[in-house]
């Protein structure tokens, strides 16, 4: 249920556990009011977070990858190999 809210947050800041927080206190209500599994709502946050930190351009994982090899890839170039986020957020669907 919280799906529209974190992603906006998840531009903006690059730390899951930051945007989890921020997030946490409407997806609670957000889970009651519309009866989901409060267990369902935590697993949904955890893991569209790890997703949106995977694909924003800096992010840690982005910036590592694109530090190893001197900035000779961009960010870009690497989101057609970033297959487990993919996979992810389509285990989540």
């Amino acid at each position: 249920m919280s799906l529209p809210i974190l992603p906006r947050t998840r531009v903006w800041l690059s730390n899951n556990t930051v945007s989890i927080i921020i997030n946490g206190e409407m997806a609670k209500r957000l889970c009651y009011r519309y009866k989901v599994d409060p267990r369902r709502s935590a697993a949904l946050l955890s893991t569209f977070s790890s997703i949106f930190q995977g694909l924003i351009p800096y992010g840690a994982q982005m910036l590592i990858v694109t530090g190893f090899t001197a900035g000779l890839i961009s960010p870009l170039d690497v989101l057609p190999y970033t297959w487990f986020l993919y996979l992810l957020a389509i285990s989540c669907s």
